[in-house]
C-alpha cells in the first residue's frame, strides 16, 4: 500500500535524489509546477533540517550567488528516495538508520565524516561537591554577651578577640542577635 500524498520533506528529498545541482529557489519552482504550493524559504527551511540529519551527510551545500546549491553525492543515487527520506528521520517504522544505509552501501562510509550524536560530560577528575551540601566545620560555639554599661576597654578586648577568629577561618558563619528594650 503506497502513499497518495507525500509530506513537503518527500517532495524536497525526491527533487534531490534527481541528482541535478539546486537551489532553494529551483526546487520551488520545480515543486510549484507539480500542483504542490511551497516558497522559496520552506524549501530553505526543509534543506537545512535534512542537513541535520544522516541524510545531511550525503547532502552537498555550495555558496552560489546568494543562495546555497543542494546536491546529492554520486554515491548517495542508489538509495532509493523512501530510504532517503527514511534517512532523514529521527524515529519511526519507516525510519532508515545510517548503520543500515552503510551496510548495504558501503560506498557511502567515505561521506559520514562523524557522527552527530550528543555529547556526554566529560568525566569528572575530582568529585566536587556544591557549597550547600558541603559540611563546615563546626564553628567555635561561644557566645559574647554584650550587656549596656560595658566598659570600652573590655568591649574593644572583645571585637579584637572577634577579628581574631574572623581572619583565621576561611569560612565563617556570623549569628548576631540584638535584643532592643526600651525603659521610662
Amino acid at each position: 500500500m503506497e502513499k497518495e500524498k507525500l509530506t513537503h520533506n518527500e517532495i524536497v528529498i525526491h527533487q534531490l535524489m534527481e541528482g541535478d545541482p539546486l537551489t532553494s529557489k529551483d526546487i520551488a519552482e520545480k515543486v510549484n509546477g507539480n500542483g504542490v504550493d511551497m516558497d522559496v524559504r520552506e524549501v530553505s527551511t526543509i534543506m537545512n533540517k535534512l542537513n541535520k540529519t544522516d541524510l545531511g551527510h550525503f547532502i552537498t551545500k555550495k555558496r552560489k550567488g546568494r543562495a546555497f546549491e543542494y546536491q546529492v553525492v554520486d554515491e548517495a543515487k542508489h538509495l532509493t528516495p523512501e530510504e532517503a527520506h527514511g534517512l532523514s528521520l529521527k524515529i519511526g517504522k519507516d525510519r532508515y538508520t545510517l548503520d543500515q544505509a552503510l551496510e548495504e552501501h558501503p560506498d557511502l562510509a567515505k561521506h559520514v565524516k562523524k557522527t552527530r550524536k550528543k555529547k556526554s560530560a566529560a568525566p569528572k577528575t575530582q568529585s566536587k561537591t556544591p557549597a550547600r551540601t558541603r559540611k563546615t566545620e563546626p564553628a567555635s560555639e561561644k557566645t559574647v554577651g554584650v550587656e549596656s554599661g560595658m566598659d570600652p576597654e573590655s568591649m574593644a578586648d572583645m571585637l579584637k578577640g572577634l577579628l581574631k577568629m574572623v581572619a583565621g577561618d576561611k569560612e565563617l558563619n556570623v549569628n548576631v542577635d540584638v535584643t532592643v528594650r526600651f525603659e521610662k
